[in-house]
C-alpha cells in the first residue's frame, strides 16, 4: 500500500475544532515537554489550543487549517495565515506558516514533505510568492527540516510562553519550492 493511500490532507472544517484542539495540544507537550516550565507550557495550551480558541481560528478567513490523517488518525496539522513578516526584509512577506506539527511517530515517513507542499499550494494562492516562519532557535530538528525545503534565516523575534521569553529565528522562503 502506497503512502498517498494512508494519509489524507484536508482543510479543516468547524466540526473538527475539538479534535484539532486534542491533537494540537499533544503534539505540542510532544514537541516542547521538559524544554520549558511545565506552568508556562500549560499555561500557552489552555490559551492558544483551547477548543473556542479552534473554533475562532477555524472561521478566521485569513487562516487556513490543514488536517493530516494518517489510516483516519489525525496525526498532524499546519495552519498558514496573512501576517506580514516582523523583520526588515528587501520583500513584502505577508504569508505565515503559524504552526505545523506532526506526530513523532509519523516523521520520517515523507508525511511532513507532502504537508509541507499542500503549505505550499495554499500560499500560491495567495498574493505572494514567498512564505515566513518562526522557530524556536533550540529546535534544530525543525530548522534542519526548514532548511532542506528551502527557507533561511532572514532574522529573529521574541516569543513569549508564560514566564519564559524565547528566541525565534524567522526564516523566509519560496511558496513554489515546495
Amino acid at each position: 500500500m502506497s503512502l498517498s493511500a494512508v494519509i489524507v490532507i484536508r482543510n479543516g472544517e468547524l466540526s473538527d475544532a475539538l479534535g484539532l484542539s486534542k491533537v494540537a495540544t499533544r503534539l505540542f507537550h510532544q514537541t516542547y515537554e521538559g524544554e520549558m516550565p511545565s506552568k508556562d507550557l500549560e499555561s500557552y495550551v489552555a490559551e492558544d489550543f483551547s477548543l473556542d480558541q479552534q473554533l475562532v481560528e477555524l472561521q478566521n478567513l485569513n487562516v487556513t487549517t490543514l488536517l493530516v490523517e494518517n489510516a483516519g488518525e489525525l496525526v498532524g496539522y499546519a495552519q498558514i495565515r496573512r501576517k506580514s513578516i516582523p523583520v526588515e526584509t528587501d520583500s513584502n512577506v505577508t504569508i505565515e506558516l503559524w504552526r505545523i506539527y506532526l506526530d513523532k511517530s509519523s516523521q520520517g515517513l515523507g508525511i511532513g514533505k507532502l504537508l509541507l507542499s499542500k503549505v505550499g499550494e495554499v500560499a500560491r494562492s495567495m498574493p505572494g510568492d514567498q512564505i515566513w516562519l518562526g522557530v524556536w532557535e533550540q529546535n534544530l530538528k525543525a530548522i534542519s527540516f526548514y532548511e532542506k525545503h528551502g527557507f533561511c534565516v532572514v532574522g529573529s523575534q521574541k516569543f513569549n510562553i508564560g514566564s519564559e521569553i524565547h528566541n525565534d529565528l524567522v526564516m523566509v522562503g519560496s511558496a513554489s519550492a515546495f
